[in-house]
């Protein structure tokens, strides 16, 4: 959990770890390999994909856990090494998970807990998801290496984009009034619009504003892009226009 302080000028905004918990085991509130968090914009409910336990886990914005969703009796459909979590703007979770050596589907959950269907139009292999404001569904597919749009109950296909760059198949994609990617293959982040490419942000390398294997994305309260740095263990961030700001690693 990230908080922004505003310093004097307000022009610069520093970041501090603010909250921690859980630890490395099964139980509610503990976690094995987590792969992705996000909080719902109207409930503010926490929801992490807990790969290694094969769950995920549910907490209100207090951080106190609430249910496990994947564990529902033997007819429903079973969380499987999750590797992506979203909420639907109206509240219900998508979750991106796979059979082991199996292609990944994408499941839709009620916010208890509760199967609703699996979506698969359009969709080979995907990876990761997201929820744009407007409700539609952004799925990095590595089956065909592209970003998908869908619409917001999954059943039509919106937009899709390719880049000669994901090798490997676009990993992350988040939103904000254009499309930020990166994909295994590339140690930067690749910025599109409805239109095609625009930019590049980062560069490979181990100094600010480089990125050695980015593995995650978000865009913080002050628009600026937040890049997790796997192998140099830090976050860097950008301006939506690709100038680095600052680089930390407490708390992490």
């Amino acid at each position: 959990d990230w908080s922004s302080d505003v310093c004097s000028s307000d022009l610069f905004h520093q970041h501090k770890a603010l909250h921690s918990f859980g630890s490395r085991e099964e139980g509610p509130g503990e976690f094995k390999r987590p792969h992705s968090i996000v909080v719902c914009e109207r409930t503010r409910n926490i929801a992490i994909a807990d790969n290694g336990n094969e769950r995920v886990q549910q907490f209100d914005s207090a951080w106190k856990y609430k249910r496990t969703i994947g564990n529902k009796g033997p007819g429903a459909e079973r969380i499987r090494n999750p590797r992506s979590v979203a909420f639907t703007a109206s509240g219900d979770v998508l979750v991106i998970h796979e059979e082991h050596s199996q292609r990944s589907k994408m499941s839709l959950f009620a916010e208890n807990g509760q199967f609703i269907k699996n979506i698969s139009h359009q969709l080979i292999d995907p990876q990761r998801a997201s929820v744009s404001g407007d409700g539609h569904m952004i799925v990095c597919d590595s089956g065909n290496k592209s970003v998908k749009v869908l619409s917001s109950d999954g059943t039509r296909l919106v937009h899709s984009f390719r880049a000669s760059a994901f090798r490997s198949g676009p990993m992350v994609c988040c939103l904000f009034q254009s499309f930020f990617v990166f994909c295994a293959t590339v140690n930067w982040v690749k910025v599109f619009n409805k239109n095609g490419f625009q930019y590049d942000i980062g560069r490979e390398g181990s100094g600010d504003g480089q990125l050695k294997r980015p593995a995650g994305l978000a865009i913080d309260s002050f628009n600026n892009l937040i890049v997790s740095d796997s192998v140099k263990r830090r976050l860097q961030l950008f301006s939506l226009d690709g100038n680095f700001v600052f680089s930390f690693n407490e708390g992490i």
